[in-house]
């Protein structure tokens, strides 16, 4: 919790924020809403066998959703598991070749936009849901 993978730190603590706090509440966050979302599998499922919660199928799409939304971007995944559930309603109706569509929506995407659709969009610098923000002025010496 004490070490950053984000040179921001420094920046941040100059405007009054206290950084571990801001750590703290966000794994505290995540871990909430990730018990909420494995409390309304379990009421859709009502029962979990672990060979099928933690089986390949999970591994695959997970992979999907971040190649197709996007790898090293926060909102790329976001973008990919909308698509993905989207797509994966659209196939139910086609069974034995819906994993086959996937693949070749995947292959399609990575050749087109390697950094997925939010690395496309962003490369036309379009910030749709972007939580970045830029600093207005940044001394000289700084290196973010």
């Amino acid at each position: 919790m004490r070490s950053t993978s984000r040179p921001a730190i420094l920046p941040a603590s100059f405007v009054a924020w206290r950084c571990e706090s801001v750590k703290y509440a966000g794994v505290v966050i995540t871990a909430f809403v990730t018990g909420i979302t494995g409390g309304v599998m379990y009421m859709q499922l009502s029962f979990i066998q672990s060979s099928t919660a933690f089986g390949i199928n999970w591994t695959v799409a997970m992979v999907f959703m971040v190649i197709i939304g996007g790898i090293g971007t926060i909102e790329g995944p976001i973008i990919g598991a909308v698509f993905y559930v989207i797509i994966t309603q659209f196939l139910y109706n086609f069974p034995g070749i819906g994993m086959l569509i996937l693949g070749v929506i995947a292959i399609v995407v990575i050749l087109v936009a390697p950094k997925g659709i939010m690395g496309f969009v962003n490369s036309k610098n379009i910030e749709i849901i972007s939580i970045r923000r830029k600093l207005k002025y940044l001394p000289k010496d700084w290196k973010l």
